[in-house]
């Protein structure tokens, strides 16, 4: 008898603007590695993202949801542009008003979410 495995889904925060995050999150996408093991939502600030891509040398474009109970099946990525989590350009490697009011406000959109 075989068991049918099941892929995880994954909620995934950019991090700090200011930081590694974005550039890291860029990269883990681009190799679409991830998007064979598991359903993923990117979630966050477009722009924060975008910044990150152009430091990670990447360019992918990932299908957006408006609601996270419409992700389909079968190992693909998503982005998820949330709400208040774009508080202007923010100097990288240096601690920011900016960066916190976004990595916070992402903090609790997702623990929304994961109650929900």
């Amino acid at each position: 008898m075989s068991i049918p495995s099941v892929r995880p889904k994954i909620g995934l925060l950019l991090g700090d603007p200011a930081g590694i995050g974005p550039e890291l999150v860029a990269k883990l996408i681009a190799s679409r590695e991830i998007g064979r093991k598991a359903t993923v939502v990117v979630m966050g600030s477009k722009e924060y993202f975008d910044a990150g891509q152009r430091v990670a040398g990447t360019s992918v474009t990932i299908d957006t949801l408006d609601d996270i109970g419409t992700t389909a099946s079968g190992g693909s990525v998503f982005w998820m542009e949330l709400p208040e989590t774009y508080f202007g350009p923010v100097p990288i490697g240096r601690v920011n008003e900016s960066a916190g009011k976004s990595v916070l406000s992402s903090l609790r959109y997702a623990l929304k979410l994961a109650r929900a």
